[in-house]
């Protein structure tokens, strides 16, 4: 079970072509987001890299956040900044610590 103390790590995302806000005439103006969430990391293990077919030199984590109406708006195609890298996102789940408690978001980056 997830726990508030647990969210240690700090990340961002980002959506693209969301509405920033209107103009003059009233028409959409779109832009980019950034929203900040605190979040717990669990680094996928070697041995389920293996098992799922994943290649070295590609680094893959489950990030734990809050669960809120902007949070359940994130969606694959949105990216993920920690840690100075991008990350891409895979999948988007409810945990299994109650209904609207926490999102899990696996989510994986290239490492050099």
């Amino acid at each position: 079970m997830t726990t508030a103390q647990e969210l240690d790590r700090s990340i961002s995302i980002e959506k693209k072509g969301a509405e920033v806000g209107r103009n003059a005439m009233n028409e959409p103006v779109y832009g980019t987001v950034i929203t900040k969430y605190r979040a717990k990391r669990v680094d996928v293990s070697d041995g389920e890299k293996f098992q799922a077919g994943g290649v070295g030199g590609i680094l893959t984590a489950r990030f734990v956040i809050r669960s809120s109406l902007r949070s359940r708006s994130i969606l694959p195609s949105d990216d993920l900044l920690h840690d100075g890298h991008r990350w891409n996102i895979l999948g988007i789940k409810e945990t299994l610590d109650g209904r609207h408690r926490f999102i899990e978001i696996t989510a994986n980056v290239e490492v050099n």
